[in-house]
């Protein structure tokens, strides 16, 4: 059903409506599509190419993108649950009032993409690319973003608290993260960063030596 609503819009200019489930889409060519109140459940799309299309009030369950491009995709008030978007291409995405719960976007790419109003919860996003991305008002709850790159990416405001952070690449002098909150240990690691050494208070103190002083 979704691959003849497909064929149709494609030749109307119309949009795509309607539930969608357990559908298996391969290497099809979707780009500049609308999607509008489209509701995909445990659906696989494989290859995909979806650059530039548009999705309005979607839902996303439990659904698998495997090396799908998204590049300069438009998403509004769109949910994603359980999804995983392995290696996917978000390359300029732009994000506004989604949500993303549970699941998995590691090693995706969503350099130069803007995330304004969003919420992500839990949601894996180890080793993906957010270079020279853009958050505005994002809440993020246990998400992992281990050895993600944030390089000049703009993060201000942003509440990394509750997240994984392990191993992110940021620019030197770590300006990405002015403006950010993170949780003490979080802090800790980044100062390390910086070349700086932390002490606990519970080191023995080393032996004094003497110093022969500047001249």
């Amino acid at each position: 059903m979704l691959r003849e609503k497909i064929r149709i819009a494609s030749e109307t200019d119309g949009e795509i409506r309607g539930k969608f489930c357990r559908e298996t889409l391969g290497e099809e060519e979707l780009s500049g599509l609308t999607f509008a109140g489209a509701e995909f459940s445990a659906c696989r799309f494989v290859r995909c190419n979806f650059s530039g299309a548009s999705f309005h009030k979607s839902a996303f369950s439990d659904c698998v993108f495997s090396g799908c491009s998204f590049r300069e995709g438009w998403f509004r008030e769109c949910s994603f649950s359980g999804c995983k978007g392995e290696g996917s291409d978000f390359f300029g995405a732009v994000f506004k009032a989604c949500s993303l719960s549970g699941g998995s976007f590691s090693y995706a790419s969503f350099s130069e993409s803007l995330w304004e109003n969003c919420r992500a919860e839990g949601v894996g996003f180890r080793d993906a690319g957010f270079s020279e991305a853009r958050f505005k008002n994002v809440s993020l709850d246990r998400a992992d973003f281990s050895s993600a790159d944030f390089f000049r990416a703009s993060l201000k405001g942003t509440d990394f608290s509750r997240c994984e952070t392990g191993g992110i690449l940021l620019s030197e002098g770590l300006s990405e993260l002015k403006g950010t909150f993170v949780g003490p240990l979080q802090a800790c690691a980044l100062v390390r960063l910086l070349g700086i050494g932390v002490r606990t208070g519970t080191e023995k103190e080393p032996p004094s030596k003497k110093t022969t002083p500047f001249r």
